[in-house]
C-alpha cells in the first residue's frame, strides 16, 4: 500500500499524492475558430471612435467657448448650436456647419467625417462575413469524435436535430437556436471541465521533487528516475476501448505512427524558465524521447480516454423493487432491521422510509421485539422465512417495510459497478428459468456496449430505453420518464495525466494551506451549529449524553431557526476586499494565520479540503502595500513558480478524485489504493457509502469507518460490499449506525460533539458528489451539525463590491499571495442592460459601448444570482459574437466574472492542443500524533 502524503511540506499540513486532473474535451482552438475577427475589428474600432469622438468633442466644445464670446451677435446662436452639437456627439445642420470657425475647420471637419461613419453597417458587414467561417468552424468542431460523442448523452434532442447537417455538408442548415445551443456546449466543452460534465476527461497525477511545475507523467520504467518510487503510478490492467481527444484531422492510424516512430526531439529548457504545465506523453515517446532524468519539456502530450457508461442508479432500483415484488421473488429478498432503532421506554424510534425520513415511532410489545430477535439471530432472514415464523402473516411484514422498521435488502452493492449483473444473478438464484435475467443482461450489454460506439449513439440510447421501458411495463412498472436521461458516459484517462513539482508548488501549497485556516470561519452552516449547541444545553443540559435520534427528533418537534445569522463570514470577506478602488487586491497570507488565530474557539478549520483550480501562467510581480483595513498588505510575491486559480474548495478526503478513482477501476485500470484518511487516534472519521439512487455517489473509500445508514446496504453484510470488489470498504474499518452515536456538549468550543459508543469522536463525511440537499435529511443534519461542510468555499454574491456606477457595480480580484481567491466581476440587473436591437449588429455594438463604459473585457463568464443548482452555472460569453447573444442572460441579477486564466493561456496537450486544465490539491491538517 502506497503512502498518501506528500513526504516535504510544514509540520501542521500534508499534501495527498494524488492529484486530480480534469481536461477539457475540447481544444481551445475550436473556440477561437468561432471567433470573429473581423466583428471584433469593427466593433473595436467603433468603440474607439466613439471614445476619440467623445474626448475630441469635448476639446472642441472648450476651443469654441471663447470663439462665441467675441463671435458677431448673428452668428453667436449658429456658434452656440455648433458647440452644443459637438460636445453632444451630433453632426450639426449644414446653416450651423457654415459658422465653423477657420482656425478649428480641419479639426471639425476630421470630427465630422468620423461621426458621419455608420459603425451598425459597418458591424453588419463584418458579421456577415465572419458568419460563414463560424458557423463552418462550428460544424468541424462538433463533428470531433469526442465532442459528438458526449453531445449524444448529453442532449439527445439537439444531437437529431444536428445529426444531419454534421454528417452532409449539403444538408439544410439547423436553425438558428440549435446552432446557438451547439455554440454553447462547445463553449462548455472547452472552458469548463466539470465533473458533472460528459465533455470532460478526467484522470489523475501524483508529485515529484525537481523540474517545472507540471511535466508529462511518464511510464513507470521512466517514472522511477523522475519521481520517488513510494509515489504511485496508474496503468491498464487490460486492454480497454480507448478513444482519442486528437483533432479529427488526423488520423487515428496517423497518430499512432507519428508516437510509435517519430518521435520530436525537444531542447532541454532550464527550470527558471521551462513552461508550467506540459501535458503527458504515450509510452511509445517517452521511453524514446524522454531521459532517464527529469525531463524539462516534452514535445507531445496524450488524451486517449476510455469511455465509462453508468445507468442511472434510479432506474436500476425502480428495476429491483419490481422485481422484488413480484410473486416468484418476493419470499427471496433479505432483510435487516433498519439500524436506526433506538429504544425508549416503551416505545422504538427510527428514522422512517417514507418521503422525507420521518421520524417513526412503533410500541415495543413483545412481538414486535420477538421480530426484530428473529431478523438480527438469523443467518440470512428473508421475507419468506420471517412471514414463517410469523405463521403466514405476510401483511405483517409488508408494514413494517413500509414504515421502515424493517430494510429489504438489494442483491447488489451500494458501490458495484454493475448491479444489472448482480440482480441478473440473484433473480436466476431464485427463480431459475424466468425471462427477467436475460432481459437484464440485454440491458446490461447494450450500455456496456455504448461507449465502444462511434456512430448510432442515439439509437442505442433509444434502445437502451426501450428495454429499460420493456421490462418496467412488463412488470407492472410505468415507464421511464422521458425528459430524465438514463445513461451517463464519463470519459476518464488510463495513463496518468501529469507529474506536479513539490518545490515549485510549495508557495502555492502554503497560501492554500493559509486560506483553508480561515475556511471555518466561511463555513455557512456555523450559525446553525452554534444554535443546536445552545438548544442542547437549554433542552438536556450542558453534561448530559443523549443519543443522536433522541436529539434530532426533539429538536424536529421543537424546530427553529437560529436567532439571527452569524455575520462573521460576511465581515471576514469584507476585510479581505476593504474598501480601495484598485482593480486587485491583495493579501499577505501571514495575515490569514493571525486572524485565525483571533477568532473564538468554536470557530473550526476544516481537517482536509480538496482545491480545485488552474494553473496561472506568467510571473507574479511585486505589488505595492494597499491602502485600507489593516489586515491588508503585500505576500512574497516572486517571479519564479506558478500562480493558482481557485475555483472551489470542497470538502477533502479525496472529494471528486474517488469517484475518478472509482472509475478508472471500473474501466480496467489499476490504480494503487488509497490510504484511509485519519485525524488522531481520538477521531473516527465515517463516511456513508450508500448510493441513494445516484451513480454520482459511487467512488472509492477514503476513510477508515462507514456510516450505516437506512436505506443503504450495510457494509459488513455480504450483498454490502464484496471481498473482492475493488471500491470495497477499507480493511480494519468498522461500521457505525445511527444507533451507536451519542452527542455531548464540548464547553471548551461551544459545540456539540458527536461520539461512539466508547466515547471516540466521530466525523460524519458525506463524500459521493450528490449535492448535500438532496440527501436524505437525517444524514444531511449529520453531516451539517457534526461533519465537514461539501462545499467549504465558493465566493458568495453579497460582498466585495464597490458602489454601483451608472448601475454597474464592480469587485475587484483578490489575491491571497500566489492564489486568485476571487476573479473580478461585474453585477448589473438584467433589465439595465443594453436592450436587444432590431439587428445582431446594433445589439452587439450597444453592448460593446457598453462594455467599455464599465471596463468588462470581450470574454467572460456570465451567471444569474440567487439561482441553485444547473440555473447558477457560468456560462462562457463573447460579446464580439452572434453566438454569444443567445447566451446572455435577461433575467434578475447578473454577474459577470473575468475569464482567469484565458483560455488562450491553458496548457498545450502536443496533437490535441491548448485545453483548459484544473487541477485537485488535497490538503488536510497534520494528525497529532505525525507531528515532528
Amino acid at each position: 500500500m502506497q503512502p498518501n502524503a506528500s513526504p516535504s511540506g510544514p509540520a501542521d499540513y500534508e499534501v495527498n499524492a494524488v492529484v486530480g486532473v480534469r481536461v477539457g474535451g475540447a481544444p481551445v482552438a475550436d473556440l477561437d475558430a468561432l471567433r470573429c475577427p473581423r466583428t471584433e475589428a469593427a466593433l473595436d474600432d467603433a468603440v474607439a471612435r466613439a471614445r476619440w469622438l467623445r474626448e475630441e468633442g469635448k476639446a472642441l466644445s472648450d476651443l469654441l467657448h471663447p470663439v462665441i464670446g467675441r463671435c458677431a451677435d448673428d452668428d453667436r446662436p449658429l456658434l452656440v448650436a455648433l458647440r452644443r452639437a459637438v460636445f453632444r456627439g451630433r453632426r450639426p445642420t449644414a446653416r450651423v456647419w457654415s459658422v465653423r470657425p477657420a482656425h478649428l475647420a480641419a479639426r471639425l471637419e476630421r470630427w465630422a467625417a468620423a461621426a458621419a461613419r455608420d459603425p451598425v453597417a459597418e458591424v453588419a458587414r463584418a458579421l456577415a462575413e465572419d458568419r460563414a467561417a463560424a458557423v463552418a468552424a462550428l460544424r468541424v468542431a462538433a463533428r470531433r469524435d469526442a465532442f459528438r460523442l458526449a453531445l449524444a448523452t448529453a442532449s439527445p434532442d439537439l444531437t437529431r436535430s444536428v445529426s444531419a447537417w454534421l454528417d452532409d455538408p449539403a444538408a439544410p442548415e439547423p436553425g438558428p437556436g440549435a446552432l446557438a445551443s451547439l455554440a454553447k456546449y462547445l463553449a462548455r466543452a472547452v472552458v469548463k471541465p466539470s465533473p458533472y460534465a460528459s465533455f470532460t476527461l478526467s484522470g489523475l497525477g501524483r508529485w515529484c521533487q525537481g523540474g517545472p511545475a507540471v511535466v508529462p507523467a511518464v511510464p513507470p520504467t521512466v517514472a522511477r528516475s523522475v519521481a520517488p518510487a513510494a509515489v504511485p503510478t496508474v496503468a491498464p490492467a487490460v486492454p480497454t476501448v480507448a478513444r482519442s481527444a486528437a483533432p479529427a484531422a488526423v488520423p487515428a492510424v496517423a497518430r499512432s505512427a507519428a508516437r510509435s516512430v517519430a518521435p520530436v526531439a525537444v531542447p532541454a529548457v532550464p527550470p527558471s524558465v521551462a513552461p508550467a504545465v506540459v501535458p503527458s506523453v504515450a509510452p511509445s515517446v517517452a521511453r524514446s524521447a524522454v531521459p532517464a532524468v527529469a525531463p524539462s519539456v516534452v514535445s507531445s502530450g496524450e488524451l486517449d480516454w476510455v469511455g465509462v457508461a453508468e445507468v442511472d442508479r434510479a432506474a436500476v432500483l425502480a428495476l429491483w423493487s419490481a422485481l422484488a415484488a413480484s410473486a416468484p421473488l418476493r419470499d427471496h429478498v433479505g432483510l435487516r432491521v433498519n439500524p436506526s432503532v433506538e429504544r425508549d421506554g416503551d416505545r422504538l424510534w427510527f428514522l422512517g422510509a417514507a418521503r422525507g425520513q420521518p421520524i417513526v415511532s412503533v410500541a415495543a410489545t413483545k412481538a414486535v421485539l420477538d421480530l426484530l430477535d428473529f431478523v438480527h439471530t438469523t443467518a440470512e432472514p428473508t421475507v419468506g422465512s420471517l412471514v414463517c415464523h410469523l405463521a403466514g402473516d405476510r401483511a405483517a411484514v409488508d408494514e413494517l417495510v413500509a414504515l421502515g422498521l424493517l430494510e429489504p435488502l438489494r442483491p447488489f452493492p451500494d458501490q458495484s459497478a454493475d448491479p444489472l449483473d448482480h440482480l441478473a444473478r440473484w433473480v436466476e438464484s431464485h427463480a431459475p428459468g424466468s425471462p427477467w435475467p436475460t432481459r437484464l443482461r440485454a440491458l446490461q450489454i447494450a450500455v456496456a456496449g455504448y461507449p465502444t460506439l462511434t456512430t448510432g449513439r442515439i439509437e442505442r440510447l433509444r434502445l437502451v430505453r426501450d428495454l429499460l421501458d420493456g421490462l418496467l411495463t412488463d412488470l407492472g412498472r410505468d415507464r421511464w420518464p422521458a425528459r430524465r436521461p438514463l445513461l451517463l458516459e464519463n470519459a476518464v484517462l488510463p495513463q496518468p495525466v501529469v507529474v506536479c513539482a513539490r518545490d515549485r508548488w510549495q508557495p502555492v501549497l502554503d497560501d492554500l494551506e493559509a486560506i483553508r485556516g480561515i475556511l471555518g470561519a466561511l463555513d455557512r452552516s456555523l450559525p446553525f451549529k452554534l444554535h443546536l449547541a445552545a438548544f442542547f444545553r437549554d433542552r438536556f443540559g450542558p453534561r448530559a449524553h443523549v443519543s443522536f435520534l433522541h436529539l434530532y427528533r426533539e429538536f424536529r418537534a421543537h424546530p427553529s431557526p437560529p436567532d439571527r445569522p452569524s455575520d462573521l463570514r460576511r465581515a471576514t470577506l469584507a476585510g479581505l476586499y476593504g474598501t480601495n478602488d484598485d482593480d486587485i487586491v491583495s493579501v499577505d497570507p501571514q495575515v490569514l494565520a493571525k486572524l485565525a488565530a483571533s477568532w473564538p474557539a468554536h470557530v473550526v478549520a476544516p481537517h482536509s479540503v480538496c482545491c480545485y483550480g488552474q494553473e496561472l501562467p506568467g510571473p507574479a510581480l511585486p505589488r505595492p502595500a494597499l491602502p485600507g483595513p489593516a489586515l491588508l498588505g503585500t505576500g512574497p510575491f516572486g517571479p519564479d513558480g506558478p500562480r493558482f486559480v481557485l475555483n472551489t474548495v470542497r470538502t477533502g478526503y479525496g472529494w471528486g478524485v474517488t469517484r475518478t478513482e472509482h472509475l478508472l477501476r471500473t474501466a480496467g485500470v489499476t490504480v494503487p489504493t488509497r490510504t484511509p484518511a485519519t485525524a488522531g487516534p481520538d477521531v473516527l472519521l465515517a463516511e456513508c457509502r450508500a448510493a441513494f439512487g445516484s451513480q454520482l455517489n459511487q467512488r472509492a473509500p477514503a476513510v477508515p469507518h462507514a456510516l450505516d445508514h437506512p436505506g443503504g446496504q450495510p457494509p459488513d453484510h455480504p450483498s454490502g460490499q464484496p471481498p473482492d470488489h475493488p471500491d470495497g470498504q477499507p480493511p480494519d474499518g468498522s461500521a457505525l449506525s445511527p444507533a451507536d452515536l451519542w452527542v455531548r456538549h464540548d464547553p471548551a468550543r461551544g459545540r456539540l460533539v458527536l461520539c461512539d459508543r466508547e466515547g471516540r469522536q466521530v466525523r460524519p463525511l458525506a463524500l459521493g458528489m450528490l449535492v448535500a440537499d438532496l440527501l436524505p435529511p437525517a444524514l444531511r443534519f449529520l453531516v451539517t451539525v457534526f461533519g465537514e461542510p461539501q462545499t467549504a468555499f465558493t465566493l458568495p454574491d453579497d460582498v466585495g463590491w464597490r458602489p454601483p456606477v451608472d448601475g454597474v457595480a464592480r469587485r475587484p480580484r483578490l489575491e491571497v499571495g500566489r492564489v486568485v481567491l476571487g476573479r473580478a466581476g461585474w453585477r448589473v440587473a438584467a433589465a439595465d442592460l443594453p436592450a436587444r436591437r432590431t439587428s445582431d449588429a446594433e445589439s452587439l455594438l450597444a453592448l460593446a459601448l457598453w462594455r467599455d463604459r464599465h471596463g468588462l473585457p470581450e470574454r467572460c463568464f456570465a451567471r444569474v444570482t440567487g439561482r441553485r443548482g444547473r440555473d447558477r452555472k457560468p456560462v462562457y460569453l463573447d460579446f464580439t459574437s452572434s453566438f454569444g447573444l443567445s447566451a446572455l442572460p435577461r433575467e434578475g441579477e447578473v454577474v459577470f466574472e473575468e475569464a482567469l486564466p484565458d483560455p488562450a493561456d491553458a496548457p498545450q496537450h502536443g496533437p490535441h492542443g491548448q485545453r483548459v486544465t484544473e487541477y485537485v490539491f488535497e490538503l488536510s491538517e497534520r494528525p497529532p500524533d505525525s507531528h515532528g
